[in-house]
């Protein structure tokens, strides 16, 4: 299975569940962000943003 259909497969995945409830006992946080500088080719910023996408 190459990389685009592993991706292609959990996007499918999780929008089939995006509404199930989560598992007894989980607890959903927002963990402290750190922005982490990269610099990118312009065509390795385009595939970056098509895959966000």
């Amino acid at each position: 299975m190459t990389v685009d259909e592993l991706i292609s497969a959990e996007v499918a995945h999780a929008i089939a569940h995006e509404d199930d409830p989560l598992p007894a006992g989980v607890t959903v946080t927002r963990p402290n962000r750190t922005v982490l500088p990269v610099s990118l080719a312009e065509d390795e910023y385009k595939l970056l943003q098509e895959r966000a996408q």
